[in-house]
């Protein structure tokens, strides 16, 4: 397939590449599969784009899943049921400004973190069947009584 090649900036030939990489996350080796291109010219490897990948996203879903966390997707949809925004979910979760908005883009959570949030979602499972607008002050006050038993 033609491409330029970033390397020696040139359109030249490139060959497809699929190998598998090793991302340490938490300490945690997470085996990744990754898609490249390699300049038939200078022999340089690079990322397709076409089918643009991120190592790192790609090893925080693993880690989500073997450690059974919220993906990024149900974080994002926990946060749009609610209908809160984010300074919002940052004030009820005792986050930083800002952090919410990260776990939605693919930042990794911490576990007590994913707890808060799983927290939400379990207080107010019933409530997700149906479209229901919430009382913020209510269910902040729902959250803070919970997570002081969990203490």
């Amino acid at each position: 397939m033609l491409e330029i090649c970033p390397n020696c900036e040139k359109e030249c030939y490139a060959e497809t590449i699929d190998e598998n990489r090793i991302i340490t996350v938490n300490g945690e080796d997470i085996e990744v599969a990754i898609h490249l291109l390699r300049c038939v010219e200078c022999s340089e490897e690079f990322e397709d784009r076409n089918q643009r990948m991120d190592e790192l996203a790609l090893a925080y879903r693993e880690y989500r899943r073997r450690h059974n966390m919220l993906q990024p997707e149900t974080i994002m949809g926990l946060r749009k049921k609610l209908n809160l925004n984010y300074e919002q979910l940052d004030k009820l979760l005792g986050f930083c400004l800002g952090t919410y908005e990260a776990y939605e883009a693919e930042y990794l959570q911490s576990e007590k973190d994913d707890l808060a949030m799983k927290t939400i979602l379990q207080e107010n499972q019933d409530k997700f069947k149906d479209n229901v607008t919430y009382d913020f002050n209510k269910l902040v006050t729902t959250i803070m009584t919970h997570l002081e038993k969990t203490k």
